[in-house]
């Protein structure tokens, strides 16, 4: 039997050390501001997780009028209503909205001695962001996650507190699985990786999100991965919660049959966990539908011969993988229309990756009239300064479909150039020949060196579509020079069986008045996004 551990997280308060044990996980900057909370963090712990109780479905949004819908009343919303009453009263009228904001504005956020109530919204915040901190002193993805979205939704901890309660419990995962991987390579010798799953909240319904492979995969970043998953199901009108799972493995020079043996190996380790239709798997970076089958069957095998596949795979997600890539593709179009008065035709846009949704991205943008310059993958960047047409991409999907790599596209356009990787980031090389970039792969693709770099280059937006491929002080630059910005909970928020046009137009609208709703310009899609998803989430049966 693999050796597994599981780990219950709830609201966080209570009177423990708190731990901070964990082994440092990889060097990046710390932004001034989680700096300043880390130095004043204080101790904590953790009470009994509260168990999500039964939900019902949550309305899509559609172009007509943007709805929410409660998880347990099924009472729908107007967003301008929804964020009033957030932002100017108690969100179900029951009872006078100021007493009940004396009530909570008296009671200590944290359950330790000595702690006092906090004094504003901005207080609550920085609270929050200390404990993150102090819990986890080395989960930075995580940390960066949180700062940015308590910072948006300040106004909502200054009307009311008792959402300052949400945020601690939506801080903490419901359930975390961490399990040993033990397989065997082509040299026969025994591996072993450390596999996750990050069963993060069930507020909106059943749990969903993507696996992952990659070397660099910790902890942290599938708690960050987990809850950012929440917050993009909540702007989809989606009736699921977050997940996010996947191993540390580095899937470079690994044989075909070495994928299978350890997607064997993880799907065993795993499968016990899982509940059928409660949890449900997507693909994702270094996870296709090879890796996807092989754990599809080595389920039935171990777990349960008669598993049906929609009991434990998203049975729309691979078809969700190019909606992505087309929504992030009308996300950028309509965004630039709105703020920056201009349409994207005829602009040159930078995208990392190469693999299907970075493909239907590109599509999509030369549909509108773009010209995608670049493309990426672990060895290196292609880069077309002219840009990529719609028979250059049919030939580079041949390419990568026979095995090929992208250093082998000379053959097919002399136009186009392949940079290593070890000379650079892709925004090196595409330097005054990109109005605007699509970071698909990673997190951190994007730090504040490469935003100025952008901005210096003409780059007019930044269109994340991997979770958080911009760091923080990236954001802070990109906003400092007047650049469009949207985040990646916006821009993938894409839902099943939807018009993606008509679905994205009415999203943007949404976002739009609850960035004018808390007081900030229209523009700020960041904050728009951050407290429209985060108000669905504190609307629902969990927390009301």
């Amino acid at each position: 039997m693999p050796h597994v551990s599981i780990f219950k997280g709830g609201g966080g308060d209570g009177d423990g050390d708190g731990g901070d044990g964990e082994p440092k996980q990889r060097a990046m900057p710390i932004p001034q501001s989680c700096r300043r909370a880390l130095s004043s963090a204080t101790a904590a712990t953790t009470p009994p997780r509260r168990e999500p109780r039964a939900l019902s479905r949550t309305t899509s949004i559609n172009s007509g009028s943007t709805l929410v819908e409660d998880a347990s009343s099924a009472a729908k919303k107007p967003v301008k209503e929804l964020i009033k009453s957030m932002v100017g009263g108690n969100v179900h009228s029951s009872y006078n909205a100021q007493r009940e904001r004396e009530t909570w504005m008296k009671k200590p956020l944290f359950n330790r001695e000595g702690e006092s109530s906090f004094s504003s919204g901005a207080d609550a915040a920085l609270r929050l962001q200390q404990e993150a901190i102090r819990k986890d002193p080395y989960q930075f993805d995580l940390h960066e996650s949180i700062h940015d979205i308590t910072q948006s939704i300040v106004p909502l901890f200054e009307k009311q507190p008792r959402f300052a309660w949400v945020m601690k419990q939506l801080m903490e995962p419901e359930r975390t699985i961490m399990f040993r991987v033990k397989w065997v390579d082509d040299d026969n010798n025994m591996r072993i990786n450390r596999g996750y799953r990050v069963q993060y909240s069930s507020a909106m319904g059943p749990f969903r999100g993507g696996l992952r492979f990659s070397s660099s995969m910790n902890y942290g970043q599938m708690r960050m991965h987990g809850f950012e998953k929440t917050l993009k199901s909540a702007l989809a009108g989606e009736p699921w919660g977050g997940a996010s799972g996947g191993a540390d493995l580095d899937v470079r020079g690994k044989s075909p049959e070495e994928m299978r043996r350890f997607c064997m190996a993880f799907m065993q380790a795993l499968g016990p966990f899982l509940q059928a239709g409660g949890d449900l798997l997507e693909p994702g970076p270094a996870v296709g539908a090879k890796e996807m089958d092989v754990m599809l069957a080595a389920y039935r095998k171990h777990i349960d011969p008669a598993a049906k596949e929609a009991t434990l795979f998203a049975p729309e997600a691979f078809r969700k993988q190019a909606d992505t890539g087309r929504g992030a593709a009308l996300v950028a179009g309509h965004a630039m229309e709105r703020i920056s008065k201009k349409s994207v035709k005829g602009l040159r846009c930078a995208l990392t990756g190469s693999d299907a949704r970075s493909l239907a991205l590109a599509r999509a943008l030369i549909e509108l009239g773009a010209a995608p310059v670049s493309f990426t993958d672990a060895t290196g960047a292609l880069v077309q300064p002219r840009g990529f047409d719609a028979s250059d991409v049919d030939a580079l999907e041949a390419l990568l479909q026979a095995r090929g790599r992208l250093s082998e596209f000379h053959h097919v356009s002399s136009a186009a150039a392949f940079h290593d990787a070890s000379t650079g980031p892709v925004w090196a090389h595409v330097k005054g020949s990109a109005e605007l970039a699509f970071p698909t792969q990673s997190t951190n693709e994007v730090n504040a060196d490469d935003a100025a770099m952008l901005v210096e280059g003409g780059c007019r937006g930044v269109f994340e579509v991997a979770d958080r491929a911009c760091s923080t002080n990236a954001v802070g630059v990109l906003e400092s020079h007047k650049a469009v910005f949207a985040p990646s909970k916006l821009v993938s928020a894409v839902g099943a069986d939807q018009d993606l046009n008509a679905h994205f137009a009415a999203l943007l609208d949404a976002v739009q008045v609850a960035s004018v709703g808390v007081g900030c310009d229209p523009s700020n899609l960041k904050v728009g996004a951050s407290v429209l998803a985060f108000s669905r989430v504190a609307s629902s049966r969990m927390y009301a």
